[in-house]
């Protein structure tokens, strides 16, 4: 996962970009450290990618648009993981 990226959504004004950007940070640190398997790893991402865990109602346009970046560039680190 890019970590120019992860920091950018780390500084968002936005608390569900953020907190989806330090659970991903979190995530594929201990994948990294080999703390995880490839099936661990994975599903953990699934859960980060739920979206239904988010209000639509609450957001605005911008920080749709952030969520949205932040999961497309999970959802490519999800396709990588799956050639493991």
């Amino acid at each position: 996962m890019s970590t120019q990226f992860l920091n950018t959504l780390l500084v968002s004004e936005i608390p569900e970009v953020v907190e989806a950007a330090q659970r991903a940070q979190q995530i594929t640190a201990r994948y990294e450290a080999e703390e995880l398997t490839a099936d661990e790893f994975k599903e953990l991402i699934d859960d980060l990618v739920n979206i239904d865990r988010i209000d639509r109602s609450m957001i605005t346009v911008e920080a749709f648009r952030e969520i949205k970046q932040a999961f497309d560039i999970i959802m490519t680190l999800k396709s990588i993981t799956s050639l493991l």
